[in-house]
């Protein structure tokens, strides 16, 4: 067998990881409830589709579960409402945020290591709970208002970085490859990319990445959670707007059929969009959720709607400024539930 032969041949079977992203819907019924997600996760996001707010970003750092409210710039919290296992989790019982009766949610689990290393690399001592087969890293630190580097153990070069303060009212910030270093986005708002340095304009490496002493991420103590794409699993990427409604607008190659879909123009306002297939969004009239605020669930009344998954990728059907502005720049998060 020759050497290109076996090399392409390799490429084509690298497995995808198991175990890695799930996303299901239930019903809140006030009692004791279980999702499963077929693993065990260590962060979850919830989201309410039939009432306003209820946005929770739960991770367990080290073992112990913590909260952030994603629309928000509170700090962390500590009541757990449900009890993780090894196929997904339970709820305790009636939770006004995620489980009072006739409320309808969607929540979003990824796997990756429970506890932590401690990772020196940096010019702040961090600690890492890595997964570098699937491709993300949730790392915490003790800010020190100062330029610094912060090694993150993800395998790999960043593409992704959300980050928050845990201990200072601040907003959550986005590093995204796209944008680029230069640049910065709030989840927890519809802006367009800011031009600060809080990441110190300094594009992130395969060991580490960089913030400044802003309060916004490097005061008190902070946590960020680092992506990088993995075939078959995930894309984070990035098209130009055409500001076009049609259904051959072009695909978005993915590499595979995601079942989430992230989008945010950074060029101008607008909100993170989020489009899944646990939702209905498996083609036309799927359902729009935003990340970024707290609003409800909203389904689309047009014929072609916003987002259509296709099977290595995904259309945006939509000439909706937040989704396509013509010459905007979009960025986007893709995954596919993995087995």
């Amino acid at each position: 067998m020759s050497v290109n032969k076996k090399i392409i041949e390799t490429e084509a079977t690298v497995p995808v990881p198991e175990d890695a992203f799930n996303v299901q819907t239930y019903t809140g019924t006030g009692n004791s409830l279980s999702v499963t997600f077929g693993f065990e996760p260590d962060l979850i996001y919830f989201a309410a589709r039939n009432a306003t707010g209820r946005r929770y970003w739960y991770y367990k750092l080290n073992g112990t579960w913590k909260y952030l409210v994603t629309t928000s710039l509170q700090t962390e919290e500590t009541g757990l409402p449900f009890t993780s296992n090894s196929t997904g989790f339970t709820i305790n019982g009636y939770s006004f945020g995620i489980n009072y009766s006739g409320l309808t949610m969607v929540c979003y689990g990824w796997k990756f290591a429970s506890t932590s290393t401690s990772n020196t690399s940096g010019t702040i001592t961090s600690n890492v709970q890595a997964d570098t087969d699937k491709g993300i890293s949730q790392v915490y630190w003790t800010g020190n208002s100062s330029n610094a580097s912060i090694g993150h153990g993800l395998g790999g070069v960043p593409e992704l970085i959300i980050a928050k303060s845990r201990t200072v009212s601040q907003n959550w910030a986005v590093y995204n490859q796209t944008a680029g270093s230069n640049y910065w986005l709030q989840l927890n708002g519809s802006t367009a990319k800011l031009d600060e340095a809080i990441w110190q304009d300094t594009t992130p490496t395969s060991t580490l990445f960089y913030v400044n002493g802003n309060v916004v991420i490097n005061s008190g103590n902070s946590v960020a959670w680092l992506f990088r794409s993995i075939p078959g699993l995930s894309k984070i990427g990035s098209f130009t707007g055409n500001g076009t409604g049609s259904a051959s607008n072009p695909i978005q190659n993915c590499g595979f059929r995601p079942d989430m879909v992230l989008v945010k123009n950074i060029d101008a306002t607008g909100p993170w969009h989020c489009i899944d297939t646990a939702r209905g969004g498996t083609g036309q009239n799927n359902k729009q959720l935003n990340w970024s605020d707290t609003g409800t669930e909203y389904s689309g009344l047009d014929s072609t709607d916003y987002i259509k998954f296709e099977d290595n990728g995904f259309r945006v059907t939509t000439s909706a400024a937040s989704y396509n502005g013509s010459g905007n720049t979009i960025i986007y998060l893709a995954y596919k539930i993995s087995s």
